[in-house]
């Protein structure tokens, strides 16, 4: 048999469960298998791609000078930010983190351009960047030739 109130196996002869101390009464056991509920709640909805989007967007800004893992960082901030934004805005849930999530990126994608876009015009400025940068084409040319 199986108690109605926790859903776990008893013996037939026992009186009362020995998982909750449910009495045997009339409604107090089923003998048919129980039907357990799972415990995926659609309450919270969104919740863990919001903090993955706000751990995602923090670390992208902490490593905005690392392109290599900043940028995926930020995009893949930017995508779980609204997904879980959105599922959590349909359950009715608070999206703050994932709000802060798409910030912390759409921040750190700025920063990344900020940095690209200084080190351009500050490369370019220079005499021996554009002597550095006909040698590198010249060995780069003779060595594919």
């Amino acid at each position: 048999m199986f108690c109605s109130k926790c859903g776990n196996s008893v013996p037939d002869t026992a009186t009362v469960c020995t998982h909750c101390g449910a009495p045997i009464g009339g409604n107090g056991f089923n003998t048919t298998v129980p039907v357990v509920a799972n415990n995926y709640s659609s309450g919270n909805a969104g919740t863990g791609l919001c903090v993955a989007s706000l751990v995602m967007g923090i670390l992208s800004l902490l490593l905005f000078c690392v392109s290599v893992i900043s940028v995926p960082l930020a995009i893949a901030s930017l995508i779980t930010g609204c997904v879980g934004s959105s599922k959590a805005k349909r359950a009715g849930r608070s999206r703050g983190m994932g709000t802060a999530g798409i910030i912390c990126s759409v921040i750190s994608l700025l920063l990344f351009v900020v940095l690209i876009f200084f080190l351009v015009i500050l490369l370019s400025a220079s005499p021996e960047f554009s002597y550095f940068m006909e040698e590198f084409f010249e060995e780069f040319y003779y060595a594919l030739y």
